[in-house]
């Protein structure tokens, strides 16, 4: 078990996924208090009756004897202002504060909370809740070692974790793992739609689609060819596979469109971010 004493400000998708998460596995429940205006009714008396975790309504309801390690901050980007102004008081510079809030630079939490602080940026993606996401961290260069360690523990009951040199980069993490499971979702819907125009039914289309994904993801995790050595390995010279390939190939469309589609995202996330 890892000591930190961790309170969740903010009950949504990653919120909630983080908090499952770190409950089951790695951190005892004893060391976790969540704080959630409007909680899910469903995932409040779930995580109450499984791991004896109170999702309180506002930050007095936590026990005044619950030390506080780590602050993760999950919160909607216009909620935030008014909860660093609550917390201001009661932030110390021992504590590591963890944001989850997309678009928000550290320099944003700095102008809040003062330059003396311990923060780590992070840009999780939805698989993260089912505890097989893609993490992005960039951190401060006041953290230890030791403190970097705590942060990528937190995550890494969610999935991978990666760490950033350049806070700037964020804009293209937010474009590729970020933003990746729409487009990832995406092919499979256009995919499931092209299997049943051969004439197969929805169903037997989906679970087709959705093995031979699942197949390729672990065939690479296993094999010590490349991406692109596996894909060779299924085209024969005058197979069905290779006509296939003549149209997704030409011209590099199928490239060229998701080198547009990364970039329009790239650019809206620097725009957000203020850059």
């Amino acid at each position: 078990m890892i000591k930190d004493n961790i309170l969740i400000l903010g009950c949504g998708k990653m919120g909630s996924a983080l908090l499952t998460a770190i409950s089951s596995k790695v951190f005892d429940p004893k060391q976790i208090q969540a704080v959630d205006p409007t909680p899910n009714a469903q995932l409040a008396y779930d995580i109450h009756h499984k791991y004896n975790i109170k999702i309180h309504k506002n930050s007095s309801e936590v026990p005044a004897d619950f030390r506080i390690d780590t602050i993760i901050f999950a919160l909607k980007p216009q909620t935030i202002e008014t909860v660093l102004s609550e917390y201001r008081t009661k932030i110390s510079e021992e504590m590591l504060l963890v944001s989850i809030i997309a678009g928000k630079k550290i320099a944003f939490f700095e102008k809040y909370l003062g330059e003396d602080k311990k923060i780590v940026r992070t840009m999780p993606n939805l698989p993260a809740t089912v505890h097989e996401g893609a993490t992005a961290l960039f951190a401060t260069d006041n953290l230890s070692g030791n403190d970097r360690k705590r942060a990528e523990n937190i995550f890494n009951c969610v999935g991978e974790t990666f760490w950033l040199q350049n806070e700037d980069d964020m804009n293209a993490v937010t474009a590729i793992s970020g933003s990746g499971p729409a487009y990832v979702f995406y092919f499979m819907e256009s995919f499931i739609k092209a299997a049943m125009e051969l004439g197969l039914s929805e169903n037997m289309a989906e679970d087709l689609v959705l093995s031979t994904m699942r197949g390729c993801i672990k065939l690479n995790d296993k094999s010590h060819n490349s991406i692109e050595e596996l894909k060779e390995q299924v085209i024969s010279p005058g197979g069905t596979t290779e006509a296939a390939m003549n149209i997704l190939s030409a011209e590099h469309v199928l490239e060229n469109l998701m080198k547009y589609a990364t970039k329009a995202a790239f650019e809206r996330s620097k725009k957000l971010g203020g850059a």
